[in-house]
């Protein structure tokens, strides 16, 4: 007579057999000791099994998790504004911002990559030449505003 494994199908040896044992392993007995819970994934609408101390999770991945909580669902969603919500135009088919190009005209040269245009207001719609100060790298600017810690960003 055979008898197989309650939790992962193997089957059991003479002596599991002769000793009572259920299942093939230890750590296969501490699995079937487990309670579960079946969930559906809002996601991707697929079946899937939790043990009960992780039936709080909503999802059946962490890829399904991170597509459950994105948008309106995120705890830090700010309304769907974009993150850097300065003006930008083509120029030479490339999207450059508004801010680089109006400092480049004031100071008559183009902008180096490594060059950082601040808005003294924190405003990054407000493009007036005197709300602009330009910083060498991206250091100095930090400097600034760690020196300046009620300076808008």
């Amino acid at each position: 007579m055979t008898l197989i494994c309650a939790e992962c199908g193997k089957e059991l040896t003479r002596e599991q057999v002769r000793k009572g044992r259920k299942c093939c392993s230890y750590r296969c007995r501490g699995m079937a000791r487990r309670k579960r819970v079946q969930k559906v994934c809002p996601v991707c609408k697929k079946n899937f099994e939790l043990i009960q101390s992780r039936a709080h999770r909503a999802c059946c991945s962490p890829r399904c998790g991170y597509i459950f909580v994105s948008g309106e669902k995120h705890p830090r969603w700010k309304g769907g504004k974009p993150q850097k919500d300065a003006p930008r135009i083509k120029v030479n088919g490339k999207k450059v911002y508004v801010h680089r190009i109006i400092m480049a005209e004031h100071i008559g040269r183009d902008l180096l990559p490594s060059e950082v245009v601040h808005h003294i207001n924190g405003d990054n719609q407000d493009n007036r030449v005197e709300n602009l100060r330009l910083y060498a790298n991206t250091g100095e600017h930090t400097r600034y505003h760690a020196l300046n810690p009620e300076a808008g960003r």
